[in-house]
C-alpha cells in the first residue's frame, strides 16, 4: 500500500471505528479537486420533525475540507440554510465569513460555529490544511423562541467551548443513541438537546443589552398575536415601536436572525403541524383556516419550511 494512502487510512480509522461501534453510516468522500479524501460519519438523518422542535441530522467529519471551494472563489459563494446548525471544531484551524464579518474570523479547535436560518455564511480550514468537526442540524419554534430569550444570538456566530473532549462527549451523549437503525427523534431527545444548548449558553455568557431583549420579546409577542388568516402588515406592526417599517424589519432581523415575515411564516407552519396531527381535518380546510388561499400554495409553503409535504408529515405523525 502506498505510504500516502496508508497515512490517510490511519487518519480516518478512528472515525470508521466509531461508526462500527455506535451505528450510523460511514463514507469516504472525495472532493472535486485532486485532494486526499475525508471520512464522513452520518450518525443519523430523519425526516420526522416534531412540531415543537427537532434535532434531525448529525454528522462527524474527519480530515474535512468543509467549504474550501466556496471560500476560495471570487466572488465568494456564501450559503444559506433553512434551519439552525452548529458545527464544533475538534481539530485544525480555519476561517469563518458572513455579512457581519467580511474579513473573516479565525477559527481553531474548540470553536463552535452557530448558523441561523437564512443567514449567509461560509467557512473552511486554512489553505492546504484540513480539520475535524461534528455538526448538528435542528429546527422548530422552541429554538426560535430561545433567540428572543437571550439564549442564542445571531450577532455572535462563533463561540468558544473548552475543553474539546468534554464538549464532544456532551454532544455524543445526545446524538449517539440516535445512530441506531430506525431510530427517530423523540420529545425526550429534544429536551436533552435543549439542556445541552442551555449548558453551552451558561459557558459562554455573553448577554445582550436588556433593551434589545425586551424589544425582541415584544416584537415576537405582536407577531404571535397577529391573526393567522390575515396578511401581515409590517407598517402597522412598526407603529407599535414608533419606527418606520424598514427600521422595524432590519432591527428584528438583526436581533433574531430572520425577517418578521419569515418568523410569522414559521409560526403558521407550526400551527399547521398541530392541525395535521388530526387525520380527519382536510388539507384544504387547514389551508383556508391559515390564510393560504389554496391547498397547492399551502403544500408548497409547508414543504419549503418543514422539509416535506403536509401529507407526508401527517402520515409520519399519525402512523408514528
Amino acid at each position: 500500500m502506498p505510504r500516502k494512502q496508508s497515512s490517510i487510512d490511519s487518519i480516518l480509522a478512528p472515525l470508521k471505528q466509531l461508526s462500527h461501534i455506535h451505528g450510523g453510516n460511514y463514507f469516504v468522500h472525495y472532493g472535486m479537486t485532486d485532494q486526499a479524501p475525508r471520512g464522513y460519519w452520518l450518525l443519523y438523518e430523519s425526516m420526522y420533525h416534531l412540531p415543537g422542535g427537532t434535532l434531525f441530522r448529525s454528522s462527524q467529519i474527519h480530515h474535512s475540507w468543509a467549504m474550501s471551494l466556496q471560500l476560495s472563489r471570487h466572488p465568494m459563494e456564501m450559503r444559506k440554510l433553512p434551519y439552525f446548525s452548529l458545527s464544533y471544531l475538534l481539530k485544525g484551524k480555519g476561517r469563518y465569513v458572513d455579512a457581519r464579518h467580511p474579513k473573516g474570523i479565525a477559527l481553531s479547535a474548540g470553536d463552535l460555529i452557530c448558523m441561523f436560518p437564512d443567514q449567509e455564511h461560509v467557512y473552511a480550514p486554512d489553505p492546504g490544511t484540513r480539520w475535524d468537526e461534528i455538526n448538528v442540524n435542528f429546527t422548530g419554534e422552541v429554538f426560535h423562541g430561545w433567540v428572543g430569550q437571550n439564549m442564542l444570538d445571531p450577532k455572535v456566530s462563533i463561540r468558544r467551548l473548552e475543553p474539546v473532549s468534554h464538549w464532544l462527549e456532551k454532544i455524543h451523549e445526545i446524538v449517539l443513541p440516535l445512530a441506531k437503525p430506525g431510530r427517530n427523534p423523540t420529545v425526550t431527545d429534544t429536551g436533552k438537546f435543549i439542556a445541552l444548548i442551555s449548558q453551552m449558553c451558561q459557558a459562554w455568557q455573553t448577554p445582550w443589552e436588556d433593551a434589545d431583549v425586551r424589544w425582541l420579546e415584544a416584537a415576537q409577542h405582536h407577531l404571535r398575536a397577529w391573526p393567522l388568516d390575515q396578511p401581515l402588515d409590517l407598517r402597522q406592526l412598526a407603529k407599535h415601536f414608533a419606527v418606520t417599517q424598514q427600521t422595524y424589519r432590519k432591527k428584528f432581523k438583526r436581533l433574531s436572525g430572520m425577517t418578521p415575515t419569515n418568523y410569522h411564516a414559521r409560526l403558521i407552519i407550526e400551527q399547521a403541524c398541530q392541525r395535521l396531527q388530526h387525520a380527519q381535518i382536510p388539507l384544504k380546510q387547514i389551508a383556508d383556516e391559515l390564510g393560504f388561499g389554496s391547498e397547492y400554495y399551502f403544500s408548497r409553503r409547508f414543504k419549503q419550511i418543514a422539509g416535506m409535504p403536509p401529507g407526508a408529515y401527517r402520515k409520519k405523525v399519525v402512523s408514528g
